[in-house]
Order: structure tokens, then C-alpha cells, then sequence
């Protein structure tokens, strides 16, 4: 379920800049960019086939769609989704299908290391991808923008809303996860004021008797994700759903920013990419 963090007396009224995100170029262009430079960044150096992104789009039924969407204060995504203080990004979403762009990755390592945030000077690219926000730990000759690729993700979709599976080169350490990321502005529900962000896992409590926020591993729960998003993460790699993406998002679009920012990764055979409807 997604954990939402409900505003204190002294939190900050954040306006929200979502319009802003895209300014510099268009949405499909930058959501190419990103999931395409993070498989490269990502790729695992012992295969020697080139690394695989398929982009491809769903259609979700509403009822299984909305099986995902529960929250830990016993409401529903939509409920924030709807809430009227959003004013132009508030939007209903029950009772229609979702329609999702997925992103999938091969011959890649996956979302490797540990589930722990407070690690000092961790260099868990899980831990960087769902928790890090304007920093991570891509080092000198990686292009890829750190700290950034889950924003770009949530940006590119009208609920502000995605959900990345991944299965770890290491499965023996590093089981197969689930997670997710929610990135509304401040708003209001029922007179409730929330923060906005949200991250989709499982409260669990550690030794010391804190409660720590963790990837989903449960694999029945994994398999139902995957199954209602027709998702197949078999091998190494992750799996990224963004819902309700813009109607920019098509396969002519696609086919033509990965032409224009890695053609030669492709003619180079350090890239494949597929594209379809």
C-alpha cells in the first residue's frame, strides 16, 4: 500500500511547479533520456549481449488497477488524486481504465543493494532510486541525471504516480522488489492536510523496535502486481508503470526521441530497443 505523510503544525504550504517540470524539453524526450541512460548506467558488464529497453502500453481495468492504490490511513490514491485543493491537476479516476506506459530493462542489474536510507554514504542504487532526491551515487562517466529518474517518472504521469518492480542480479542477497512513488503537492483530503509525496512498500519494525518503510518482497504480492500490469520480470532487470501518461506519449514519439539520443548506442550494438503499441 502507498504510506502518505500527513502535514504537521509546522510544515511548509509547498506551491507546486508540476507545469514547470517539462520546460526544458518535452516529457516523452526526457522520460526516454532518463530510463534509457539509467539501463546503460545499469547494464551488467558480465553479459555480452547489448542492454534491452522494450517500451510498450496497457490498457488496466479500473478494478484491478484500483487494488494498488490503498493507503495506510484507510483511503484510496484516488481520494488524493480528486482532492479539489489540487485544482487543474485534481482529477477522479474510478470506475475508467488506466491506461499505462510500461518500460522494461534487460541484461541490467536491477535496482541492486540494501533497503536501508540511513546507511551513511550508501551506495544502494535501490535505496538512491526510491529515496534520493537531487543526489545519488552515479559517479564521473555515467550521464544519467542522480537522484532524479523517479520524478521524471512521476512527472510524465497525471497521478503523479509510478511503480517499478525489479529482480536483482544477486537473488541469493537481494530478493525481488517491489516499490512505488506518489509526487502530489501539499493538499487537503476530508480537512486533512497531506504533504503530497508518497512511497508504496511495507511498514516493518526492525530489532531496535523503530519502524523502518521497506520494498514490498512478498512474492504472492508480486506476482498479483505483475499479473494486473501484464508485466514478465523473469530475468535481471526492472520494470517501471507509469499511469496515466499524456496523450504526447505514443509510439511514433517514442521510436523518434530514441532515434534522436542514441542512435549511435544502437548502431554501436551497446543498445536495443523495441517500441510498441
Amino acid at each position: 500500500m502507498f504510506f502518505v505523510k500527513k502535514a504537521d503544525y509546522d510544515s511548509s504550504n509547498i506551491v507546486t511547479k508540476l507545469d514547470e517540470f517539462f520546460s526544458e524539453q518535452n516529457e516523452v524526450t526526457s522520460v526516454v533520456r532518463e530510463s534509457i541512460q539509467n539501463v546503460i548506467d545499469a547494464s551488467d558488464k558480465k553479459h555480452d549481449g547489448a542492454a534491452k529497453v522494450i517500451f510498450s502500453f496497457r490498457e488496466i481495468p479500473w478494478d484491478e488497477f484500483s487494488e494498488f492504490t490503498h493507503t495506510d490511513d484507510g483511503r484510496s490514491m484516488n481520494d488524493h488524486w480528486s482532492s479539489p485543493s489540487l485544482k487543474n491537476h485534481s482529477k477522479d479516476y474510478s470506475n475508467r481504465a488506466v491506461r499505462a506506459l510500461i518500460i522494461e530493462d534487460y541484461n541490467t542489474t536491477g535496482l541492486s543493494g540494501s533497503f536501508d536510507k540511513d546507511e551513511e554514504n550508501s551506495a544502494s542504487n535501490l535505496v538512491n532510486f526510491w529515496w534520493n532526491s537531487g543526489h545519488g551515487n552515479k559517479g564521473t562517466g555515467t550521464l544519467g541525471n542522480a537522484g532524479v529518474g523517479k520524478i521524471t517518472f512521476t512527472a510524465a504521469s497525471a497521478m503523479r504516480t509510478m511503480w517499478a518492480v525489479s529482480k536483482r542480479l544477486d537473488e541469493r542477497n537481494d530478493p525481488k522488489v517491489l516499490i512505488g512513488y506518489t509526487d502530489l503537492p501539499y493538499h487537503h483530503v476530508d480537512a486533512q492536510s497531506y504533504l503530497g509525496y508518497a512511497r508504496y512498500g511495507v511498514e516493518e519494525e526492525l530489532p531496535t523496535g523503530q519502524k523502518a518503510l521497506n520494498p514490498v518482497v512478498d512474492e504472492q504480492a508480486i506476482n498479483e502486481f505483475e499479473r494486473a500490469f501484464q508485466l514478465q520480470r523473469d530475468e535481471p532487470g526492472l520494470s517501471i508503470v507509469i499511469p496515466s501518461g499524456s496523450a504526447e506519449f505514443t509510439q511514433q514519439a517514442i521510436i523518434e526521441a530514441v532515434l534522436e539520443h542514441y542512435f549511435w548506442a544502437i548502431i554501436n550494438k551497446k543498445l536495443t530497443v523495441e517500441v510498441t503499441a
